[in-house]
């Protein structure tokens, strides 16, 4: 479900997914897959497209319209500097 709407969001707006964000998606789709339901940590450098990443469960289930994880989400910005901007 998520890597099928990672690549969906992809093409509609005209760019590739990277490899690690394919991975993580396919890593969603196998915890949703066994069952497991538990937070999800991503460390990645700036401009490596984190805002997708964490928002892709969320975008996943809208479009599906089947909340698996939660329809809420908890996006947390480390620095102050992000944050104040």
């Amino acid at each position: 479900m998520f890597r099928k709407t990672l690549e969906r969001i992809c093409s509609q707006y005209g760019f590739y997914p990277r490899k690690y964000q394919l991975v993580f998606a396919e890593v969603l789709d196998n915890l949703i897959n066994i069952g497991v339901s538990k937070p999800v940590f991503v460390r990645l450098p700036c401009g490596y497209g984190k805002t997708l990443l964490g928002l892709l469960p969320l975008i996943g289930q809208y479009l599906s319209r089947n909340y698996l994880l939660s329809p809420r989400l908890i996006y947390v910005l480390p620095t102050r500097a992000l944050v104040n901007f």
